[in-house]
């Protein structure tokens, strides 16, 4: 077996060892992956995010405020403007 085939080899061992786990719960998701999360606070969620691929360039800062339970700050910076629907977006802002 060649080096990249041994590692993908193992990772799909492995998640057949799971399976058999899974198959027992009420559903794989959440035997072996574990609930979706149905919400987050603030504080969860800050931090910056800075977009890749067609958004590259963009940054998104969020803050979670102290003061009051589930309220924060967004702060953009290269934020494209214009119709999503269009190809080309329009110019960039900051706020």
């Amino acid at each position: 077996m060649s080096r990249v085939r041994l590692p993908a080899a193992a990772a799909v061992l492995a998640l057949l060892t799971c399976l058999p786990g899974c198959s027992s719960a009420p559903t794989a998701v959440e035997a072996c992956m574990g609930k979706q999360a149905v919400g987050a606070t603030s504080g969860q969620l800050a931090g910056t995010y800075r977009g890749e691929g067609d958004a590259e360039g963009v940054t998104l800062t969020l803050k979670a405020s102290g003061s009051k339970p589930g309220s924060g700050t967004v702060t953009v910076h290269h934020w494209p403007t214009g119709d999503w629907y269009r190809s080309e977006l329009g110019e960039t802002f900051d706020g």
